[in-house]
């Protein structure tokens, strides 16, 4: 799908490469570690969920790490921006899209509480 509006971006391979990149990194720690725990899931995709294999605080730990790795790999995007203009508006948007996508599990977690 990163590729696909790439056509209209028209973005640097290695930029590309990065974005792609950071994208797997948050899904992975928001949907496959933080939100099996919340949902109580047991498998995904037919396998045994990581907080079931190593327990939900070492879970919850790492899917912290991974959300600061993913602000290291934004250091590799100012990499390719010279614009301060630029590098702060990804910190700007990265940042609201962290804090939407919590806000929309806390509302999902409060509907299926409350519902």
């Amino acid at each position: 799908m990163i590729e696909v509006f790439n056509a209209w971006l028209n973005l640097l391979a290695e930029k590309l490469s990065v974005i792609a990149k950071l994208v797997t990194v948050l899904h992975s720690a928001r949907r496959l570690l933080v939100d099996a725990i919340e949902d109580n899931t047991q498998l995904r995709r037919g396998q045994p969920v990581v907080h079931k294999i190593y327990g939900v605080p070492q879970t919850i730990n790492t899917s912290y790490y991974v959300f600061f790795l993913a602000f290291k790999e934004l250091q590799a995007l100012r990499n390719y921006t010279t614009e301060t203009s630029q590098n702060k508006n990804l910190d700007t948007i990265v940042t609201g899209e962290l804090l939407s996508l919590h806000r929309d599990q806390g509302l999902d977690i409060l509907w299926r509480a409350s519902l």
